[in-house]
């Protein structure tokens, strides 16, 4: 105030937009800083955190993006599934490369994995068309789940009619290639244990239990059956009248004490 440069105004606007003040706000500056200045940092720590919440979405949706299809990945985002470890009934398929082996040892490195890729490119379009999701990728082989992490009533027929699509989507592959190839198919129904599976360093979500293993030896069975797809009869007992099926054989796979009723698409 005794500085001589001072510009005195009693005009609130003059105030607001020079460098004149008004004496009795002199005490008003300090506190009215310190407000703005709180609001201020309020605004963009809540701003830092929407950004960075928002990024751990984004990153969390490009995981799940790589095993579920955009419908369930989009409902698991907006319920927040847990997946902490639940036992649920689900549909379990196992598909495997016939003679993929032989057919490797013909191929280049560089050839091998380019096949693999634009397969399972392909084949994971077709399970995520049909709702399914992928557990993992065992070599040439593909293990999917319908059913996990949501269940729904119709699991056993969309896995049923992704098997059939996949086999579909293989003689389009072949009639393109130079190098045709077989597919076989196995499926089983029945309770699993699904969710995040293995160390503190390095997790995976996946489901366990005895249906996980009869789906896999399932799948071995149709190399024996001559069969592109085999289920169960907890699958067969599970589709629409209007999907006929054919049974195939009662067999005794590995680790069962009664036989198991396998079928096929008709």
């Amino acid at each position: 105030m005794r500085d001589p440069r001072t510009v005195i105004t009693s005009d609130f606007v003059q105030n607001a937009f020079s460098a004149a003040i008004i004496p009795g706000y002199v005490n008003f500056y300090p506190f009215g800083s310190l407000l703005i200045g709180g609001l201020l940092a309020w605004i963009t720590h809540s701003y830092r955190k929407s950004i960075y919440q928002a990024a751990q979405l984004e990153v969390a949706s490009t995981e799940l993006g790589r095993y579920f299809s955009p419908s369930v990945r989009d409902t698991i985002v907006s319920q927040q599934v847990s997946f902490g470890g639940v036992r649920v009934e689900a549909a379990v398929l196992f598909s495997d490369i016939r003679g993929f082996t032989s057919m490797s040892e013909k191929l280049t490195a560089e050839e091998t994995v380019a096949f693999l890729r634009a397969y399972h490119e392909r084949m994971v379009e077709v399970i995520y068309r049909n709702g399914g999701t992928v557990d993992k990728f065992i070599g040439d082989g593909i293990m999917v789940t319908f059913g996990t992490p949501q269940p729904r009533s119709d699991d056993a027929e969309r896995a049923v009619r992704c098997a059939i699509e996949m086999l579909a989507t293989l003689d389009a592959m072949n009639a393109q290639g130079k190098t045709p190839v077989a597919m076989g198919i196995g499926i089983d129904f029945g309770h699993v244990i699904a969710g995040n599976i293995g160390s503190a360093s390095r997790l995976e979500y996946t489901v366990i239990g005895d249906t996980v293993n009869t789906a896999s030896r399932i799948e071995s069975a149709t190399k024996e059956y001559g069969k592109s797809i085999l289920f169960s009869e907890a699958v067969r007992s599970r589709l629409p009248a209007h999907m006929h099926t054919v049974e195939v054989a009662e067999v005794h796979l590995r680790g069962k004490a009664i036989g198991t009723k396998l079928y096929s698409v008709s």
